[in-house]
């Protein structure tokens, strides 16, 4: 079965991940994160975790994808402080998935 799990992240951070047999894309704040995270697209992952951080950098491009069915691409909260887009982002990919935010209490 083809690996369909892809994170990008700062190396530390996402090294863990290799032990559950996910595709790791080492970045760092100097690395330019757009052509990282299309190579992640172009290999065909299902899913693409990215760090909020980086993710910032490439909203634009990453709005381009919230419509489509794959990738679907998730933002992991910053280990170095919550920017708070992974709860939006997951309240939208929830909306979609299941056609109401159940994320947010009643």
């Amino acid at each position: 079965m083809p690996n369909n799990i892809a994170i990008i992240g700062d190396a530390d951070f996402i090294l863990g991940f290799k032990a559950l047999g996910c595709a790791l894309y080492p970045i760092d704040d100097k690395t330019d994160v757009r052509p990282v995270f299309e190579r992640a697209v172009e290999a065909n992952f299902s899913f693409i975790f990215i760090l909020e951080r980086y993710a910032l950098k490439i909203i634009d491009l990453i709005e381009q994808y919230r419509e489509k069915s794959r990738p679907l691409i998730i933002p992991l909260p910053d280990y170095r402080g919550d920017l708070f887009l992974s709860e939006d982002l997951l309240s939208q990919f929830t909306i979609r998935a299941v056609g109401k935010d159940i994320m947010q209490g009643e």
